[in-house]
């Protein structure tokens, strides 16, 4: 979990394995990240399970990555599905 005035740094494979880090309490968090074959897109999956009164909940989430116009806007869509129901944001980089 990020800390104020701390960074934090992940490393991705893209070959789809799954890497587990823990977080939140040692909860349990397994990613995985694929580049297209355009190597234009990233898409990053993630479960989270974490425990609410001895009972497990998960978040999933998946974040999509795209380079548009020759590299110069940089689209994330990204998906949230948690107990608190769906989320879904596009976020828009452009390039000056």
């Amino acid at each position: 979990m990020p800390v104020p005035g701390r960074t934090a740094e992940q490393t991705y494979l893209l070959d789809g394995s799954d890497m587990v880090s823990m977080v939140f309490n040692n909860s349990p968090r397994v990613q995985n990240a694929n580049g297209s074959a355009a190597r234009d897109t990233l898409t990053i999956e993630a479960r989270i399970t974490l425990s609410f009164g001895g009972a497990p909940v998960e978040i999933k989430s998946q974040d999509v990555w795209t380079l548009k116009r020759r590299g110069k806007t940089l689209v994330i869509f990204q998906k949230v599905d948690s107990p608190r129901g769906p989320r879904e944001s596009t976020l828009v980089y452009n390039r000056q």
